[in-house]
């Protein structure tokens, strides 16, 4: 097999098949745990990789009214356009994420199945962008897989001892641990999910 190319139209298409495992339907309870327990709504944040977003929906009812959906697909930002039409479209980004401006500084990233999806290659561009688009106090928080996968498409795992590697020169680790609200229905990811947060202030899932 030839080498996967994890572009627009590849993640069209799985969006035009339906193959989209990685969707539950609802915003990930370890995410919405924490937006819960946000006192702040002014707080910038972007949820780069938001497919159906979930998430970016679900900080926006919450009154996150700053909150930024980004997807490389066209068809996941339709879908999220079409179900949400109350957020204002300058709050929807599609496009790649490696191409988003410096001038946009946020205060949160929030990582949902973005990273694992992303050529193992582009592993490091992705620590060196979120470190270029936060501010100096910003930090990112989300889940990523405690496991590895076999196969040549996405999901794509690792383990602490990786990821602290892959991000050490850019952030400070405030805390990295096996994530305890994961998705009972869905046991490989009950067990594989790390909550993770990295950043100059202190946060808790």
């Amino acid at each position: 097999m030839g080498k996967i190319k994890l572009n627009q139209s590849y993640w069209n298409s799985r969006y035009e098949n339906s193959q989209t495992g990685w969707d539950i339907g609802k915003i990930s309870p370890a995410i919405e745990l924490w937006l819960n327990k946000q006192e702040k709504k002014d707080i910038k944040i972007l949820i780069p990789g938001s497919g159906y977003g979930h998430e970016a929906a679900y900080a926006h009812k919450m009154g996150f009214y700053n909150t930024f959906y980004q997807d490389l697909s066209p068809l996941a930002a339709k879908h999220f356009r079409e179900n949400h039409p109350h957020i204002p479209k300058e709050n929807i980004l599609l496009g790649d994420f490696f191409s988003l401006k410096k001038s946009n500084f946020f205060d949160v990233i929030i990582e949902q199945t973005f990273f694992c999806a992303l050529p193992l290659s582009s592993r490091s561009l992705y620590v060196n962008k979120t470190h270029e688009l936060l501010n100096e106090s910003g930090i990112l928080i989300g889940l990523l897989f405690n496991i590895t996968f076999d196969g040549d498409e996405p999901p794509y795992g690792g383990n602490s001892k990786l990821y602290k590697k892959l991000f050490e020169d850019k952030y400070h680790f405030l805390k990295m641990d096996i994530s305890r609200n994961s998705i009972p229905d869905m046991p490989r990811m009950l067990t594989s999910l790390t909550t993770t947060a990295y950043g100059p202030s202190a946060v808790s899932m």
